[in-house]
């Protein structure tokens, strides 16, 4: 449709399943508080990303940095 071509986990994922939504949340005493929700759009909401220029910027932060353990 968008003339992408989706790596092959993804595609094998959609052709099992449509999207994916999961909450949770945590019993606190007698009270449910929500706590998390994530969801994978159905295939029909996906859109195309193009790469931003935030990202490109010479000090944006990189998977290395949440790497780095030492003790500061």
């Amino acid at each position: 449709k968008n003339n992408c071509m989706l790596p092959e986990d993804v595609k094998n994922f959609y052709l099992m399943t449509n999207g994916f939504h999961m909450t949770w949340s945590v019993k606190l005493d007698e009270h449910v508080i929500p706590l998390g929700s994530m969801a994978i759009n159905s295939i029909s909401k996906l859109t195309q990303l193009n790469q931003s220029s935030m990202y490109s910027l010479p000090n944006a932060p990189t998977l290395a940095d949440l790497e780095d353990d030492t003790q500061e």
